[in-house]
């Protein structure tokens, strides 16, 4: 049986190590040693020296250890081993020092499991251990919520032994090596007058009694002799009961409770064959009945300490603040069912309206998230819809609702307020919408200016049109070349491109034809200007594609005077003029005379008259 104890206690050691380190890159020089007897594990976790840049607080040892066997599967099966295991006693000690820096002790439930942890209960072995404490609850509390007062900040056990617990006591046995090794590690201290000396004292006495064996128990107090352990714990009583007052703050209330536990602790290390036990048991009945007034407002600053220790550093998610909010309402649960009768209501009474205005901020935490997420929520449903619409808009109806799609997603990830979980995915969305906004905008731009060609375009045809109804032909050239740069600037890709195509080529046409029309009436005005006057020198008519020029009987009789037929050398001067009108006009001309014999035709592009 020691052997297969003793198997348990060294794979106990190495966990706990493990998780040491995991938590100190120094502790790889640490050690742990267990011990197990009388239903108390004792565990002495030993580091050497430390620096002002290495200081080790026993508390969050003290955490880590109880959060090792709260949660980890390997070291509960290993412990679960132990039939009778009720309680666990956690030592710190430096390496050379003659006392430990604090212990503490919490009970052991195989089947219990802790959700958050709060730090461990350190009591130094100096006669400076209150003020410490003090200090130390100072700090806790700067590093802790705002939700909570000092009182509820300051570092507590999560859980210690109920007083006048039952169990079964067992025949002591030989004293193991384990124990005389532990036992010379964990050295006596003098019990001092202070009520922090008595408390450490009290705390080593009695493991000094839980690792002796059989002959050993007979030789410590109140088995022969005298019982100090009855004398401390009733001092431990009458100060933990001066502190139950109505005016007490909480943390007052803590340690007194501690006080009544550590007392309940010395008195049931009693043994039944002790000449002390009866007393003992009587005022361990007494303890009872005071803790049970306390235990309540205890437990419920436990819960608001684990509240408060895991509402640090936010955002959190929101099932995190949910946790949070059960740990309040826990809280005030616990203080609602303090009577009113108790010494210590008016402080219930106290800190459960403080517990209900935390528990209202994190209601709105709650809500703030909640409404957070759902505005990221709707943002991603909406740009979903805009980036489906994009890849098939045909309109620029279309690409409204696109462009009013991302400016919606946008707008809704701008109300995501900061401070919350999902302020940080926002602004990651908001970085992926922006540019999709802008192309958005951008597309949108361009087919409205696009469909604003189009419709100029079709505007300044119809004006070309009409003009050339009025043979403006210089006003309708200028009207078709504009319609046709308006249709040409249209962009690919737009949704006016496909229908501006033909325009293109309609427009080209008609352009072309105006700009031939306005040639032939340039043609038409300048040798207007050679036929007229008196008499009258020539007729103008189109053929086609040229001009008909014929000169006028009353010209030609002028010219020849008493002859019936004017000589052609004497009309060559008027036949020259209309050949540079012709020149200049690219408009073919022919000449002839007032008989309608055909004189000659002059094209532009051999630059000379065909003599007929």
């Amino acid at each position: 049986m020691a052997q297969v104890q003793g198997s348990v206690e060294v794979a106990l050691e190495e966990r706990l190590l493990e998780h040491l380190q995991a938590e100190w890159a120094i502790a790889t020089n640490w050690t742990v040693r267990c011990l197990m007897n009388q239903g108390m594990l004792v565990v002495l976790v030993h580091h050497p020296p430390t620096t002002n840049s290495t200081t080790i607080d026993p508390r969050h040892i003290f955490s880590v250890v109880e959060a090792a066997f709260h949660r980890d599967e390997a070291i509960r099966t290993t412990a679960a081993q132990y039939p009778d295991l009720y309680a666990i006693r956690v030592y710190v000690q430096q390496q050379g020092e003659g006392e430990p820096s604090g212990f503490y002790r919490f009970t052991w439930d195989s089947g219990e499991r802790l959700p958050d942890l709060a730090e461990g209960l350190v009591l130094s072995s100096s006669p400076s251990s209150t003020s410490d404490r003090k200090t130390t609850a100072k700090s806790t509390e700067a590093n802790t919520s705002h939700h909570t007062d000092s009182s509820s900040r300051e570092p507590i056990p999560l859980k210690t032994q109920p007083i006048g617990r039952s169990r079964t006591r067992h025949t002591r046995t030989k004293r193991m090596p384990d124990a005389e090794i532990l036992e010379a590690e964990i050295h006596s201290i003098p019990k001092h007058r202070s009520r922090s000396g008595y408390f450490v004292a009290a705390g080593l006495a009695a493991t000094i009694l839980l690792l002796g064996g059989g002959s050993y128990a007979l030789s410590r107090p109140c088995v022969v002799g005298g019982c100090d352990a009855l004398a401390i714990a009733q001092q431990m009583q009458e100060t933990a009961m001066g502190q139950i007052t109505p005016e007490k703050s909480a943390q007052e209330v803590l340690e007194a409770y501690d006080s009544l536990m550590e007392a309940s602790y010395l008195l049931d290390r009693i043994p039944s064959w002790s000449p002390h036990y009866n007393e003992a048991q009587d005022i361990l009945a007494e303890l009872l009945q005071e803790s049970q007034k306390l235990e309540r407002v205890v437990q419920a600053q436990r819960l608001a300490m684990a509240a408060a220790v895991q509402s640090q550093n936010p955002p959190h998610p929101i099932t995190v603040w949910r946790e949070i909010k059960q740990n309040w309402q826990a809280a005030i649960t616990q203080l609602e069912q303090v009577p009113d009768n108790s010494p210590i209501y008016p402080l219930a009474q106290r800190k459960s309206s403080e517990y209900r205005d935390n528990l209202g901020q994190i209601d709105q935490r709650i809500l703030k998230e909640i409404e957070a997420q759902e505005w990221v929520d709707l943002a991603r449903q909406t740009a979903a819809q805009a980036e489906t619409r994009q890849d098939i808009v045909t309109s620029v109806s279309g690409l409204q609702r696109v462009q009013q799609n991302w400016q919606s997603a946008i707008n809704a990830l701008h109300k995501v307020p900061s401070g919350t979980m999902a302020h940080a995915e926002a602004q990651q969305l908001l970085a992926l919408y922006r540019p999709q906004l802008e192309l958005a905008e951008e597309q949108l731009q361009q087919e409205q200016t696009s469909i604003q060609r189009f419709t100029q375009a079709q505007s300044l045809a119809n004006t070309a049109q009409t003009a050339e109804q009025q043979n403006a032909w210089d006003q309708a050239v200028g009207q078709w070349q504009q319609a046709l740069d308006e249709v040409q600037q249209i962009p690919e890709g737009s949704v006016s491109f496909e229908r501006a195509q033909p325009l293109i080529n309609s427009y080209q046409t008609a352009l072309n034809q105006a700009l031939a029309n306005l040639e032939f009436q340039d043609t038409l005005t300048s040798l207007e200007r050679l036929c007229s006057g008196s008499p009258r020198r020539c007729l103008l008519s189109r053929q086609d594609n040229e001009v008909r020029v014929t000169i006028t009987n009353a010209y030609e009789q002028s010219l020849a005077g008493s002859n019936t037929t004017a000589p052609l050398s004497q009309l060559d001067p008027l036949i020259e003029q209309i050949a540079r009108v012709s020149t200049r006009t690219r408009i073919p001309v022919s000449v002839y005379e007032a008989d309608g014999e055909l004189i000659g035709i002059y094209n532009p592009d051999a630059n000379r008259v065909v003599a007929n």
